[in-house]
């Protein structure tokens, strides 16, 4: 927002050179081209070595080598290490089926079980 309002008042927000993303800070403009447009990745994950753009990044990786799950789910008590897997199993409890099959009208919770059912029930059509 800060970049918007700085443009307001007619003055230019700080923008990456390469693809002409607009920051609020210049600080951030740097980090961005460092990050996205030279490949700098200076945070390593100590157990398996891949190398991180940011902190945040590598400390979320970190998690696929922890053994705590803290996102239970309500109904049957199943555990999951990301919010998203625990929101994508709820679907199941609540009947929710958004991904269609377009050749049977077969319908699934996860997109996933669709390319499954897609190669095993209409195997050589080209989806």
């Amino acid at each position: 927002m800060r970049a918007f309002h700085m443009e307001q008042h007619g003055l230019p927000a700080p923008s990456c050179g390469s693809c002409g993303k607009k920051f609020a800070y210049p600080h951030q403009v740097l980090r961005h081209q460092k990050t996205y447009h030279m490949g700098e990745r200076n945070f390593p994950c100590n157990t398996c070595n891949l190398k991180f753009a940011t902190n945040y990044a590598l400390k979320y990786h970190e998690r696929t080598h922890s053994p705590n799950k803290p996102f239970s789910c309500e109904y049957c008590k199943k555990c999951f290490r990301w919010k998203k897997s625990l929101k994508t199993h709820l679907m199941i409890h609540l009947g929710v089926k958004n991904h269609e099959c377009s050749i049977c009208k077969a319908a699934f919770v996860q997109q996933s079980s669709l390319k499954y059912h897609l190669t095993k029930q209409h195997p050589g059509l080209h989806y």
